[in-house]
């Protein structure tokens, strides 16, 4: 948590105040999981399939009762990695430009080596990448813009790009329809925390869920005998504002200002304005652990990298490259499983011989397939009038099926993701 002890909050809670932290928090967390439900399970598969949990559940269990083979050959990393590598190959980052003429170009050269600065020291490169690389894979990336001091004996802040490593921890305000939800009102970032280590760093604050709290989402999702689930919750507080517009053409922030020192301004013009301000609290489900912390800026510091989106009545349907490929990897599985297990009971190639044939030869015979021996020498047998000799049995061929079907299922793993082999 990168926010957690930076600051000093910006007010002193109540405890009444407290619990109405904490029962937002939890009826927001509620909200978004009733909200996103669909996608977070599909996620999680998608996930799972990433690494290389791909067998259903009930066919895993019954294959391990007859004692089948469950083969994966694991193809969307690459299909993911075909999406990912040039993103993580090209030079990517954020710059600014003056606009019509009418900003200063050396300021933005100097914003511009601000921003170098700031994504040199955070391996933005690396932040950028991993928000698409889960974006790819799950439909959801995120990263998150944080500062913290520079060393222990300094009082000086810098700004970071930082990851998030599971995006599915990451939770908004559902109204919010910004291309990365940048209109939230409310954001959450939660993760488990062992329960050793949430009381080392909060000695004082409740591990144990509060009875009279579970109507306000599931009790297990924030504590269980070994966890504690730890959220930075931000959300964006109303807050009126007045600007002037002055003779020169710029524009001034006057709410603060008393009526004697607005009057020596050259205003042309006022308006008011329903902006707002951002706080932050670390909170768990039963206390709010710090905060509240006033943040700069007016907008919550989670980036988020959606993937596909298709909007219907009920909801948002969100996926990426592993989606739509999942059956036609099982598929694969499957035929190829098949395909091992087939060629696994088909017998060898044998001999078919009279006894009395190879009686006096049986250890050539025996050894025949230990050592290079030029030929196998056996005795005529004649019954019946017809000449007995030793004859090979071919073994049993797999099923051209078998291996037509796993072809089709890579195909149509190519046509789901549109990736197909370079031409």
């Amino acid at each position: 948590m990168a926010y957690a002890t930076q600051q000093k909050p910006s007010r002193q809670l109540s405890a009444d105040e407290q619990q109405k932290i904490v029962r937002e928090v939890r009826e927001n967390a509620e909200l978004h999981w009733n909200h996103e439900r669909n996608n977070i399970d599909e996620a999680t598969m998608d996930q799972r399939f990433r690494a290389n949990d791909q067998w259903p559940d009930a066919a895993k269990r019954q294959r391990e009762l007859e004692g089948r083979p469950m083969l994966t050959f694991n193809q969307l990393n690459q299909f993911i990695n075909l999406v990912v590598n040039p993103i993580r190959q090209a030079d990517i980052g954020i710059k600014t430009a003056p606009v019509d003429g009418r900003d200063d170009p050396e300021l933005s050269k100097t914003y511009n080596a601000i921003l170098r600065q700031i994504q040199y020291q955070s391996s933005a490169r690396a932040v950028y990448a991993h928000g698409v690389d889960s974006q790819a894979g799950c439909g959801i990336g995120a990263w998150r813009i944080c500062h913290d001091y520079r060393d222990d004996n300094s009082f000086d802040q810098e700004i970071y790009l930082e990851r998030i490593n599971n995006p599915l921890g990451v939770m908004w305000d559902p109204s919010a329809r910004g291309p990365v939800r940048e209109d939230a009102m409310w954001m959450m970032l939660a993760e488990c925390w062992p329960i050793s280590t949430f009381k080392a760093k909060f000695p004082d604050a409740k591990a144990e869920d509060v009875e009279t709290m579970r109507n306000y989402g599931d009790p297990q999702f924030w504590y269980t005998t070994e966890t504690v689930r730890v959220a930075e919750y931000y959300r964006k507080v109303p807050q009126k504002r007045t600007l002037a517009l002055l003779q020169d053409g710029s524009v001034r922030d006057i709410t603060d200002m008393g009526e004697a020192e607005a009057g020596q301004l050259p205003i042309v013009n006022t308006r008011k304005v329903n902006g707002h301000r951002v706080e932050m609290f670390l909170v768990s489900g039963a206390d709010v652990l710090e905060g509240p912390t006033d943040l700069p800026g007016c907008y919550i510091p989670i980036i988020l990298c959606l993937g596909g989106e298709v909007f219907m009545e009920k909801g948002t349907y969100r996926f990426g490259v592993t989606r739509f490929a999942r059956d036609a990897q099982q598929m694969y599985n499957l035929n190829r499983t098949a395909m091992a297990e087939a060629i696994g009971l088909s017998p060898k190639a044998k001999w078919l011989v009279p006894d009395k044939s190879i009686s006096k030869h049986m250890g050539e015979w025996q050894n025949q397939n230990k050592s290079n021996l030029p030929f196998l020498r056996y005795t005529p047998v004649a019954e019946g009038g017809v000449l007995h000799k030793p004859e090979r049995v071919a073994p049993i061929d797999v099923q051209p099926a078998l291996t037509q079907e796993a072809a089709m299922s890579r195909d149509d793993m190519k046509a789901t993701t549109g990736l197909y082999d370079a031409s």
